[in-house]
């Protein structure tokens, strides 16, 4: 649902590049290049996005902007 939402809100424009990845036991760590336009805003920037695992399946997921001010400019 996240995703698709997200897709909606950009038109469709909305990109990752992963750049690493850290997995572990419990918790994998995505560092990301997302890019999007959205109402006249452009979006690029670095981003870590964590994912708890529970059994194999992603119980929590978490977006930690590089630039948590720009970051919400561009989504607001």
């Amino acid at each position: 649902d996240h995703a698709m939402r997200n897709q909606e809100l950009t038109d469709g424009t909305l990109t990752t590049e992963v750049q690493e990845i850290v997995a572990g036991d419990q918790y994998v760590v995505v560092v990301e290049r997302a890019t999007a336009q959205r109402e006249g805003r452009s979006l690029d920037m670095m981003c870590a996005t964590t994912y708890q695992m529970i059994d194999d399946v992603v119980a929590e997921m978490r977006v930690l902007p590089f630039d948590s001010q720009g970051w919400q400019r561009f989504w607001a």
